[in-house]
């Protein structure tokens, strides 16, 4: 799976290809902030970087810096260190603690040679250094390498921040879907009791149930969850639905457990199961209480038995009534009379 990860990330699997830009590709023309106080200076560094196909525009202090990067980010500075007023060490620091410009690579120009002025550029956040009278072919070369190194590091930012926006979405959906799940769950009529079977799959422990179970075993959660199942319904072997659960653990293949009257010292009452087994290996219950309806089924059958017993009386009754009548129509016919229940015949 790592190795899958890191090849989608080289790929850019999944991120719309709109919003990476390869570093090797034709890029924009690079924009490069020149500041120097010396005129001259300025200007030959801008013509070494425009004959070179750069877009070059500069400053003449330390302030007008801070304000061209504030007014349009350069994708690199060209910083002279000896400016009037805020020197270009100071320029460095403010730029580098700005996390708008932290990553714009500066290279200090300086007259300057010795380790000490080097050592204090570096802590303030330069990356490279040249010397004065700048060598053209030293500075295109600093320069290609500096913008190829921001082309990359933005690259990967660019990367990070797409890869970043899809985990909040990723993570704001599976919230969504976790307090859908829930409200569904803690919803339902019946009752749903998840298991964590062990890797045998003899014991099963109650890590969650939803609020239906509450009420049709009239017990709290904290009753229930992290117990055996054995422990809170001691007859549930008897009962028969504990090898319901070791079959659907072993096999995957879902069970209905049909009604049945569970029983033990404390619980009485008819229960219907379907049990399942989930991709995480967890068995889940979905069970009703359906001793109403079996009381009721019970009273019904008890009323249809009597319905029985009196229409087998009543039918009985009504072929006497019948023999009566042909009895009365055969005296009467001795005595010459006409029958008294002609329907009879």
């Amino acid at each position: 799976m790592v190795n899958a990860n890191k090849s989608n990330l080289e790929n850019g699997v999944g991120i719309p290809q709109s919003e990476i830009r390869n570093p090797q590709s034709s890029a924009p023309q690079s924009n490069i902030l020149v500041v120097d106080d010396d005129d001259n200076s300025r200007r030959l560094l801008e013509t070494i970087l425009g004959a070179d196909g750069y877009a070059a525009r500069s400053a003449a202090s330390g302030e007008e810096a801070l304000a061209a990067v504030a007014a349009q980010l350069p994708d690199l500075i060209l910083l002279d260190i000896m400016l009037p007023g805020m020197d270009g060490f100071e320029v460095t620091r403010r730029l580098k603690a700005d996390a708008t410009s932290r990553a714009v690579p500066i290279i200090l120009v300086t007259s300057l040679d010795d380790r000490k002025s080097r050592i204090k550029g570096l802590e303030a956040g330069a990356e490279e250094f040249i010397n004065k009278p700048v060598d053209r072919a030293e500075l295109l070369v600093r320069v290609r390498n500096l913008l190829r190194l921001k082309a990359y590091s933005d690259f990967i930012a660019n990367h990070n921040r797409i890869l970043e926006e899809q985990v909040r979405e990723r993570t704001a959906a599976l919230q969504e879907s976790e307090e859908r799940y829930q409200y569904l769950f803690e919803s339902m009529d019946s009752g749903v009791a998840i298991y964590q079977p062990d890797a045998a799959c003899e014991v099963f422990t109650f890590k969650s149930v939803n609020r239906a179970v509450e009420r049709i075993e009239q017990m709290k959660r904290e009753e229930i969850l992290g117990r055996n199942v054995e422990d809170v319904f001691p007859g549930v072997r008897a009962f028969g639905l504990l090898a319901v659960f070791q079959r659907v653990c072993r096999s995957g293949v879902p069970e209905h457990f049909p009604a049945a009257l569970y029983q033990n010292g404390q619980l009485s009452g008819w229960r219907e199961n379907y049990v399942y087994r989930l991709n995480s290996g967890e068995v889940v219950a979905v069970y009703d209480d359906v001793t109403e309806r079996k009381q009721a089924e019970a009273q019904l059958n008890e009323q249809l038995d009597e319905l029985r017993r009196w229409h087998k009386a009543t039918m009985g009754m009504g072929m006497r009534n019948i023999e009566l009548k042909h009895e009365v129509n055969e005296l009467l016919g001795q005595t010459g009379q006409p029958p008294r229940y002609p329907s009879a015949e």
